[in-house]
């Protein structure tokens, strides 16, 4: 067999095969005289069919099946021959296949791209200095008040704090509904503060019954391509209201929300929770921000797979009633970037952990599956038993092992502490920002 090996990109191997002669027809053979054992054909005992008619009959199937096979048997040998570790499955293209001829094809895979990491230590990041505010607080606070509210059926006319049920169609200039745009019993809190102020100015006021046409200014950036930038006029039809009756912030609502033994207890808490939260997120950007130069100075290219496999998946995620093709295209569009940093980002850290001998010791993984289990309520061996069995245990030693090499790489860069939104920007990167990515 002789094998080329040809590489288009860093990411990507063109293998192309030719099969002898020989090796071709001693495949085929087996595969007529394997069919000539399960045919069966008027005037012809099982097995018995002549070769020559099975040709005359069925040889492109046969053959076909034939290809079929030997095709990846052929591409596995090749690929150990030449010692390919690919990342996606071989795309075969340019068949030839002549009686007579050696068979010749193309198979083209993605392999991990090379990456000569020179540049990842004594890098410079800041690191905000966390400060939460009584207001933070206090906003923590209402929001928990809010989730304790009580709802009841209202005949009274819509006030600022209730919850409208609709039905609403978008509709066009004309006030003509539009066919396929309607919701129904659709709820909006008018004492959200993410609710549009023409929805609020609309249905304050209103009762059980009545319909309202508003006009919505959608801002650029919406999510909603369709929305986005546009004026949109929708006709609402009032369905219900319902009174929201937020419980007094005292000593029996600590108790309530959490037993805690008073409204200051509470307050306390909240306070230890959001800087929890807010040195959590310092660090993450910390992290970014050294990831970001760490790209910026090892450039490389990242197979094309991942980055669409990332693509997809976030649309999955974030996108998930999206069906128009060309929405779906604007979005890969605009996620693309981020994609590309993501998969870069999960190179250069695996290069990292193995370049420094960075591992997870199974008492580390032990402590995280016991820690699981006590958040959990559950007994710690038939919880490993479960991720194991599942495959998440696997999922949680690569996390450990992505935060051991974060923390590896913030441990050997520079940090300085800022006071927040001070704008100090050491070296975030090529674009000055620093984009933070969840783990």
């Amino acid at each position: 067999m002789k094998v080329k090996v040809t590489e288009p990109k860093s990411w990507q191997r063109v293998l192309e095969i030719e099969v002898p002669v020989d090796t071709l027809n001693d495949h085929i053979d087996s595969a007529y005289k394997e069919y000539q054992q399960k045919t069966v054909l008027p005037g012809f005992r099982k097995g018995k069919v002549p070769l020559s008619l099975l040709k005359a009959r069925f040889s492109d199937t046969i053959e076909q099946t034939a290809l079929q096979e030997l095709i990846p048997r052929v591409w596995e040998e090749a690929r150990q021959q030449q010692q390919i570790d690919p990342i996606s499955q071989p795309v075969v293209s340019e068949l030839e296949f002549k009686p007579g001829q050696p068979l010749k094809f193309k198979a083209s895979v993605e392999v991990r791209p090379e990456i000569n990491l020179t540049e990842y230590t004594d890098l410079r990041a800041t690191e905000r200095e966390i400060r939460i505010s009584e207001e933070d607080v206090q906003q923590s606070l209402e929001a928990l008040q809010d989730r304790h509210a009580t709802i009841a059926p209202s005949d009274s006319e819509a006030r600022e704090t209730d919850i409208v049920i609709v039905d609403f169609w978008r509709v066009d200039r004309s006030g003509i509904p539009i066919v396929g745009q309607k919701s129904t019993n659709y709820p909006i809190d008018l004492s959200s503060p993410n609710v549009f102020q023409e929805y609020k100015q609309a249905l304050v006021g209103a009762s059980v019954g009545d319909q309202k046409r508003v006009s919505v200014a959608y801002p650029a950036d919406h999510p909603q391509k369709d929305l986005a930038g546009q004026e949109v006029s929708f006709l609402l039809k009032v369905n219900e209201i319902k009174k929201k009756t937020l419980p007094p912030l005292d000593d029996e609502f600590a108790r309530a929300a959490g037993d805690f033994a008073t409204l200051k207890t509470l307050q306390e808490a909240i306070r230890k929770n959001l800087e929890q939260q807010e040195k959590q997120r310092a660090r993450r950007e910390v992290e970014e921000q050294i990831i970001d130069q760490i790209i910026e100075k090892n450039p490389f290219d990242v197979p094309e797979s991942l980055v669409a496999g990332y693509i997809e998946t976030l649309i999955s995620d974030l996108h998930p009633d999206q069906k128009k093709e060309e929405h779906l295209d604007q979005l890969r569009k605009s996620y693309r970037p981020l994609a590309i940093r993501y998969v870069r980002r999960w190179f250069i850290l695996e290069e990292i952990r193995k370049k420094e001998g960075i591992k997870v010791t199974e008492n580390e993984l032990r402590a995280k599956v016991l820690a699981l289990a006590k958040a959990r309520g559950a007994d710690e061996e038939k919880l490993l038993q479960n991720l194991t069995d599942s495959g998440q245990l696997q999922n949680m030693r690569r996390n450990l092992e992505e935060e051991k090499t974060l923390s590896f790489i913030v441990s050997k860069a520079k940090i300085e502490t800022v006071p927040p939104n001070s704008g100090t920007d050491p070296n975030p990167g090529p674009a000055g920002k620093t984009i933070i990515t969840g783990r």
